[in-house]
């Protein structure tokens, strides 16, 4: 029998995950995936992230920091080599070499503290490079909050002290190179600008390897604030829950011009009970953090004399005598509400699951005035939902309450004899609330959310429709004691939700859950541990997806193919093909049509879900045309992207088959088409 006379299936996997075995289409739809999904009608890798920088890594006295042996080489010209502390007259395009042996956990947020005698003045910058095995490739970093150090390379840091402070994201195929015969892994610093100053020297004494040791407080609150005239990004130096958190503005240098700004150090008490949240009052240059219930308020050009702890309104021209807010006639709060969620919406602040009340709710005066926080503006959202607030977030008119059973709106209903709007709790879903403040995202005009049992989209009515019954395995693998710390992020251009939970049992969310709302598809992406989503945008409103993860390196989802120099694995598995035939079968042919960017891929079939099958590794590349690694656009466009079929021939009978593609080549993003499956018939069953 010919090929030609072969029964031919094909899989394309177009239609996502569906853990729905009886009612999935086993030509669209996977039974299970991995780092894939397809936004223009055939399957593909998955985005790759890249490390920009790490944060909370103290380098003054932290107990949290670590030192290992330092070498110091420069190349000068380049090909010559020097092991020597002395930088003297460093011209442009000669190079300095920093070298140390591997930290002890390489997961961990790293710093760089270089320091010595005879700082440089001169409008000097440095590209840093690290060996990946290969080539020397960019190390993005993140500049310590100084800004003689960020304006000139081994620029002063105090008195006549030069000095270098940088936080990166250690690269996963950061190799070791020989410098000067000296085996270590360095950093190199290309010189720029201007040539560095006659007299410039650092101490191997002070040339140090930071890296932190006791990450053990997952989820450091992080924001991003675009206010009228500056753009803030504004978290907090987390160390354990015993040591609290050093609050800081720290992440301007690396991601804005405006530079950034150190807030004087403050201990709030970290918790792993707690998620952080935000209220952003951007017309006043001020945010207001939420953590562990203790309430800091941070401006957008903060001075050293800023009080962070929030405080309740004290200005006379608002609560003094005849004021609109005379606190002789407006009984008012002492102090600023402990409240687990906090949120600025309609013109005023909004807090709730206080300290020792989780069901109330309170709201203060509207602005200018909204510190006012009067005693009466209160409510206890209870009935047959014992459970505690669980979130706040504006909507649609109102202001949305979520417990874990049920969802309300705080609906106005008008002012008290003193002018204090008064508002009402009005039950709009029975039955089914948010488990996650940080899940809920507004998407296509629905409020998506994850609840106890799914993901689901709310419209504003009294009915919501369950997203996620084609994840529903999934969906019970999250972990529920880590239900709050779930977070989630919508990435605009590509049309996804991306919503990062803890599976299996884990202490940190570990697995993330893709809804393709363009497409109606659902995919589950690994490698990407995010415990916080940032969405940012550039200077000419490019989209920018950055996530922390728990050891406080900050990520950027999108512009790499690779997971921050390590090769993206992925994978699907196909339901059963041909279980709805009423003959068995011998499988005689595997073909698989991908590009030639996917390089090579395995294919794995079984019959009659035995417990392992036969495997065939098909390669893409034609060794007659131009490789991925060296064709030229201008010349060949369209090698990379050019489409073979594969084929690998088998002789396996059963009465049905499931196929597992497997690729993992490092720079190489998997393409498929379709998998196809021929067979011949040779019986009924």
């Amino acid at each position: 029998m010919g090929r030609n006379d072969y029964i031919y299936r094909n899989v394309t996997g177009v239609g996502g995950i569906n853990q729905q075995a009886d009612l999935a289409d086993p030509e669209t739809e996977l039974l299970d995936a991995r780092n894939l999904w397809a936004p223009d009608g055939r399957l593909v890798q998955r985005p790759g992230y890249v490390g920009v920088g790490s944060y909370g890594l103290d380098f003054i006295g932290a107990s949290t920091e670590a030192l290992t042996s330092v070498s110091v080489v420069k190349e000068d010209p380049i090909g010559t080599f020097v092991t020597t502390t002395t930088l003297d007259s460093l011209p442009q395009g000669s190079r300095w070499y920093l070298g140390f042996a591997l930290p002890t956990n390489t997961a961990t947020a790293v710093g760089i503290e270089v320091e010595g005698q005879f700082p440089n003045s001169s409008a000097t910058w440095a590209a840093m490079e690290y060996w990946n095995g290969t080539t020397w490739a960019p190390l993005v970093n993140t500049n310590y909050n100084d800004v003689a150090e960020r304006d000139y390379h081994l620029g002063p840091k105090s008195g006549a002290l030069a000095s270098v402070f940088v936080n990166f994201a250690w690269p996963g195929d950061m190799a070791q190179a020989t410098v000067n015969a000296l085996t270590k892994y360095w950093v190199r610093f290309t010189i720029g600008g201007e040539d560095l100053d006659a007299s410039v020297s650092v101490d191997n004494a002070y040339n140090l390897l930071y890296w932190d040791s006791s990450a053990s407080v997952k989820n450091p609150p992080i924001i991003v604030v675009q206010f009228p005239t500056y753009k803030r990004y504004i978290g907090s130096n987390g160390y354990t829950a015993t040591d609290g958190f050093r609050n800081a503005a720290f992440l301007g240098v690396g991601f804005d011009a405006g530079g950034a700004l150190v807030y004087p150090a403050t201990t709030i008490n970290a918790s792993e009970d707690f998620a952080p949240t935000f209220a952003v009052v951007p017309q006043f240059g001020e945010v207001y953090l939420s953590y562990n219930r203790e309430v800091t308020v941070h401006k957008a050009v903060p001075t050293s004399s800023d009080t962070l702890n929030a405080t309740v309104e004290d200005d006379p021209s608002f609560i003094g005598t005849n004021a609109d807010w005379d606190i002789d006639d407006v009984a008012q709060l002492s102090a600023f509400p402990a409240g687990k969620y906090i949120t600025f919406f309609n013109s005023r602040l909004w807090s709730a699951n206080l300290d020792g009340s989780p069901y109330e709710i309170r709201w203060s005066a509207p602005e200018p005035a909204y510190r006012v926080w009067p005693t009466i503006s209160n409510a206890v959202i209870m009935e047959d939902d014992n459970s505690p607030i669980t979130g706040l977030r504006g909507f649609q008119e109102n202001l949305i309450v979520t417990k874990n059973d049920s969802i309300w709106q705080m609906v106005n209903i008008g002012e008290d004899i003193n002018g204090v709007d008064t508002f009402k709790a009005r039950r709009m879903v029975r039955g089914t609330g948010c488990v996650s403040n940080s899940s809920m995202q507004e998407v296509q005009g629905h409020l998506v959310f994850l609840a106890e049992d799914g993901i689901y989209a709310w419209a504003g009515g009294t009915e919501v429709k369950k997203l996620s019954d084609k994840i529903s395995s999934t969906i019970k693998r999250i972990n529920p004691a880590r239900w709050q710390f779930a977070t989630s992020v919508v990435w605009k251009t590509k049309s996804l939700y991306l919503l990062s939970v803890a599976v299996d049992g884990s202490g940190e969310n570990n697995l993330v859950i893709v809804w393709d709302y363009k497409n109606n598809t659902w995919w589950l992406w690994d490698n990407i541990k995010a415990q916080n989503w940032m969405y940012d945008e550039d200077a000419v409103d490019n989209e920018q997806i950055f996530f922390f993860d728990a050891s406080r390196n900050i990520l950027q989802l999108g512009p790499s193919q690779t997971d921050h120099g390590t090769a993206i694995t992925s994978y699907f598995t196909s339901h059963q093909v041909g279980v709805e035939d009423n003959y068995t079968k011998r499988l005689r042919r595997v073909e698989l049509k991908a590009t030639n960017n996917s390089n090579s891929a395995t294919v794995e079939i079984r019959s009659n879900d035995e417990a392992s099958g036969s495997t065939a590794t098909l390669t893409f590349t034609d060794t007659a045309e131009a490789s991925w690694d060296d064709f030229v656009y201008s010349d060949d466009d369209w090698t990379p992207q050019r489409d073979r079929t594969k084929a690998a021939g088998y002789l396996k009978a059963g009465e049905w088959f499931t196929a597992k593609v497997t690729h993992s080549t490092k720079n190489t993003p998997f393409e498929m088409e379709k998998l196809v499956l021929g067979f011949v018939p040779v019986g009924r069953r």
